[in-house]
């Protein structure tokens, strides 16, 4: 069995991506029963110097959607997008990206292989083959925010597991 570009990223992003739908949606349960205003979860962080929740869930569904769009346009950029200011606005991010994810052919993915992409910020620019730079920046980005998003709810409280975290595994059918 061949492994591919494809096999190795979309699957994982969108596993991952809906674990995290599923960790907003038990934040906002959380907030509501416990009388806390959304502003208050979706600001939490664990570091001074780290983004908020809602970031980090923005920076996530960037690192997986908009890592595959950059690397069919040969250039990516952080995202300067400003987070949604409620829980719905979240997941309709990650919603948009798994459909995104989704609408990708394992073709279309696979021929974008032995391209270039260039990380770019600000005058920053990081020179990548494209399979280097979904495996070896894209995917370990993607994995650090979305742990980064599960482990503040958790530290706010939010009675998330293991399983909340891994979403919906692929099993063998």
């Amino acid at each position: 069995m061949v492994f591919s570009l494809y096999d190795a990223t979309v699957p994982v992003f969108m596993q991952m991506l809906g674990g995290l739908s599923g960790v907003i949606e038990k934040g906002r349960l959380h907030a509501l029963e416990h009388g806390l205003t959304a502003e208050t979860v979706l600001d939490a962080r664990l570091a001074p110097d780290m983004f908020p929740f809602n970031m980090q869930v923005i920076q996530a569904v960037h690192q997986s959607a908009g890592s595959i769009e950059g690397v069919a346009a040969g250039q990516f950029s952080p995202t300067r997008t400003p987070p949604p200011d409620d829980f719905a606005g979240l997941k309709a991010l990650v919603d948009e990206a798994i459909g995104k994810l989704k609408s990708l052919s394992p073709e279309y993915v696979n021929q974008l292989g032995g391209g270039d992409c260039d990380f770019v910020f600000g005058d920053i620019r990081l020179p990548f083959t494209s399979e280097d730079f979904l495996i070896s920046f894209t995917m370990p980005n993607f994995f650090f925010h979305v742990t980064t998003a599960y482990n503040i709810l958790r530290h706010q409280g939010v009675a998330l597991g293991k399983r909340d975290f891994l979403g919906a595994p692929r099993l063998k059918t």
